[in-house]
């Protein structure tokens, strides 16, 4: 049986997980603004990219309070590196971290299929809604505005966070790099290498 509490291997690998993703979240500030200055909405499917950290760390590890650190710190990393969002990141971060957490928690860290990220994914983006209502302002927005919004970062969340989260995850553990963490463990009755 699985230990609950974590090790300080897979602090570490949180850790550089968060770093990794908040040096992105720097950089991805560039990307959702020219996105969004492009096309309208098209900067909310971009924007889950924000929650993946949380995401990837938790599928990886499997152990409670995994997402919301890596998330947390992801986003503490891009405020320290001038984030352009300023102060209300730390927000966002801390939302969307319990957002994935609570999904983690609601099945108990003993369900890793892509059902359940993809909710997880989902929660990290409600998160980061109710983060753009308490202090971004977002209620006062039309009502199509508010409605299109959801829906996009809805759908990213699924295909820009969620899809590949797990993805990206499931690669990185074939090639044999996280063969110390529970996605391996896990997953070798799925890849059939007991």
């Amino acid at each position: 049986m699985q230990k609950k509490s974590l090790t300080i291997r897979e602090v570490i690998l949180t850790i550089i997980i968060a770093i990794l993703f908040g040096a992105v979240y720097k950089v991805w500030g560039t990307v959702y603004t020219a996105s969004s200055a492009v096309v309208p909405f098209l900067g909310q499917i971009v924007y889950p990219m924000w929650f993946v950290a949380g995401i990837v760390a938790a599928y990886i590890i499997r152990k409670p309070g995994v997402a919301f650190l890596a998330e947390f710190a992801a986003a503490s990393g891009e405020l320290l590196s001038g984030s352009q969002f300023g102060l209300p990141v730390l927000v966002s971060g801390f939302l969307q971290g319990i957002g994935a957490e609570l999904v983690f928690a609601a099945f108990r860290y003993k369900r890793w299929d892509l059902s359940v990220v993809l909710l997880a994914s989902l929660a990290a983006c409600a998160g980061s809604l109710l983060g753009d209502y308490a202090i971004r302002g977002f209620g006062a927005k039309t009502l199509f505005i508010q409605v299109t919004t959801i829906f996009f970062r809805a759908l990213g969340s699924i295909v820009v966070c969620g899809l590949f989260s797990k993805w990206l995850s499931d690669k990185l553990a074939k090639t044999g790099s996280l063969n110390n963490y529970e996605i391996v463990y896990s997953n070798q009755k799925v890849w059939g290498n007991k």
